[in-house]
């Protein structure tokens, strides 16, 4: 399989640089989601340089040298000149998607499987769409030992539990149609993925299969 390789290729092309900032304050809290009601993960520090990678509201996702979560935007300086990838995901920014047949632990429809990047590295966003609920992975894509691309999860949502981001471990397996060089590439993803114990109301939405009709 070489879709690492082609996905790094599809993600880096034409990527905007996202937005820079720095923290204004001592003591910034770094949560899991874009609001106080969030569990805290961390602390910035006056001073830390951070990159902006999307925005909720009056919150931010970013990430710096001490981690990466949700902060409140007016707690940053954004230095002039910096671009942004923070805006949603558009339509140029989904590298492949393809339609066909969504399971989990709870039900079973026809859906969209989208791979999206959300900025210039390896982290990109893979979202399962039906007209019953959205599933969503946040991670990066790598390969494992035997050569097989893997998305490697960090968080996860679902729509049916309010759109909240909870960290997560575990991998989705991507396997695609070497042979198609459009965008409709994804064949089959199986994401055996485990919320942190902390939310354990997410685990029997966490685990999916997708495959094509």
């Amino acid at each position: 399989m070489i879709l690492a390789s082609c996905m790094a290729i599809a993600l880096s092309a034409g990527a905007a640089l996202a937005q820079v900032g720095r923290v204004t304050i001592d003591g910034l809290s770094v949560r899991t989601g874009p609001g106080e009601s969030y569990p805290m993960t961390n602390v910035f520090r006056r001073g830390d340089r951070v990159e902006v990678i999307r925005r909720d509201g009056d919150w931010v996702y970013v990430r710096g040298d001490r981690g990466a979560g949700w902060v409140q935007r007016r707690h940053l300086s954004v230095e002039e000149g910096s671009s942004s990838s923070s805006r949603p995901p558009s339509s140029s920014d989904v590298v492949y998607e393809s339609r066909g047949r969504i399971e989990t632990r709870r039900y079973r429809t026809s859906g969209v499987a989208e791979i999206i990047r959300l900025r210039r590295d390896n982290e990109v966003s893979l979202r399962l769409r039906s007209s019953r609920a959205v599933l969503e992975y946040v991670g990066e894509v790598g390969e494992t030992l035997g050569g097989d691309s893997v998305l490697r999860v960090r968080y996860f949502r679902s729509s049916e539990l309010g759109d909240r981001y909870v960290p997560a471990r575990g991998t989705c397996d991507l396997q695609t149609r070497e042979d198609d060089r459009s965008r409709d590439r994804i064949r089959e993803i199986y994401c055996d993925v485990q919320p942190d114990d902390r939310y354990s109301e997410y685990w029997e939405y966490a685990a999916s299969r997708f495959t094509t009709h």
